[in-house]
């Protein structure tokens, strides 16, 4: 690494459409949960709503879609939180049977790893988080998980990152300007940002993916030479 080009020293990685590809389990879960109140969202819609958030978030976003549809009817809270509990469970029974790696990000995050310290910052359960990190034998290497259940706001709240940095600098001397977050949404590039901590995107077709922050590919563009030309060398907070 040069002198004059210092790069990140941890990583904060959401599991979610990093690591794990949720993507199409977490879109069914809210199909279910919306289903279960006779409702339902067209695909494009429902991928809007679904990709790259928490479930409260999610069943928010789908009120405020289903809203603009003519002739559907309205959710208030009280609907918006069942809605949402109901796609946690499930989400939960669909991740029981597996889940799958995202192709790839398993070598970038385990080459990674030997330069940067790891941690998981995510909306996925703990149980789901050390499961896929079992699975994809990175449990002796990632030094910090911070999951759904950690903190009382998901994303895009930066509760979760903070969360992690604390616990972090109690592991060592930590420079907020050196942390990346790596993330697979909007809201997690909203939170990033709050938190005060440099942000990178992994987009994985996401509509509205690209509203926020410096955006790769796919997980294998994850090499540390990128980290540094996208995110640390232009200063990306977020934004």
């Amino acid at each position: 690494m040069r002198a004059d080009r210092p790069g990140p020293a941890a990583l904060l990685l959401e599991l979610e459409g990093v690591l794990a590809d949720t993507v199409a389990a977490r879109r069914a879960a809210l199909a279910d949960a919306l289903a279960g109140r006779g409702l339902a969202l067209p695909d494009d819609l429902l991928a809007r709503a679904a990709d790259g958030r928490a479930p409260a978030v999610a069943a928010a976003r789908a009120a405020e879609l289903l809203a603009r549809e003519p002739g559907a009817p309205g959710l208030d809270a009280v609907d918006v939180d069942l809605v949402a509990l109901a796609a946690t469970r499930s989400f939960a029974d669909r991740a029981a049977h597996g889940v799958s790696l995202v192709p790839g990000a398993r070598d970038a995050i385990d080459a990674l790893a030997d330069v940067v310290t790891l941690a998981i910052v995510t909306r996925a359960p703990a149980r789901l988080a050390d499961d896929v990190l079992a699975l994809a034998k990175l449990d002796g290497i990632v030094r910090v998980v911070v999951a759904a259940e950690h903190v009382a706001a998901p994303k895009p709240s930066p509760a979760a990152h903070l969360r992690a940095l604390a616990r972090l600098a109690r592991i060592g001397p930590l420079a907020p300007e050196r942390v990346v977050a790596i993330e697979d949404g909007p809201d997690g590039i909203a939170a990033a940002a709050a938190a005060g901590v440099l942000a990178l995107g992994v987009c994985r077709g996401a509509p509205d993916a690209r509203e926020r922050g410096v955006w790769v590919a796919s997980a294998e563009a994850l090499t540390y030479d990128a980290l540094v030309e996208l995110v640390v060398t232009r200063g990306v907070r977020g934004t």
